[in-house]
């Protein structure tokens, strides 16, 4: 396993709204950037990450009856990070209680980056490489 990773079985239309409403949360706190335009994978219910350069970032996608839910800590993480993780992990727990599990080796999901760039997300490198190349 790669990066931590939870999942959400038995997954409801309306446990996609309540993922949603937690990351949405999460970033409006601290301040996190909405990253789903740049998601190649498929199924993206959201997508977050830390600023300029993307320092870590966090996303939940749909794989059939389940919603994945990744963290990405970049480089190790940061103390950003590992708040926004326990904050995210514990609302995500309370909210779906037995059925939000961490993921396994066995069952851990590969993030599906099948879907091709798209012209928003080049932008959005493009304008981020430039912010990161000013240091």
């Amino acid at each position: 396993m790669k990066a931590p990773q939870f999942h959400i079985n038995a997954a409801q239309a309306e446990d996609e709204r309540r993922v949603a409403e937690i990351f949405s949360g999460a970033a409006e706190a601290f301040y996190l950037v909405d990253a789903k335009v740049t998601s190649r994978a498929e199924n993206t219910l959201c997508s977050y990450a830390e600023g300029h350069g993307f320092a870590f970032a966090l996303g939940a996608w749909r794989v059939g009856d389940r919603i994945v839910i990744g963290f990405n800590p970049g480089k190790g993480g940061n103390d950003q990070f590992f708040a926004v993780f326990d904050l995210v992990v514990t609302q995500l727990r309370t909210a779906f209680g037995d059925r939000f599990a961490a993921a396994t080796a066995q069952n851990y999901v590969e993030v599906p980056n099948t879907l091709p760039q798209t012209d928003a997300a080049r932008a959005i490198y493009r304008t981020l490489l430039k912010k990161t190349d000013r240091k």
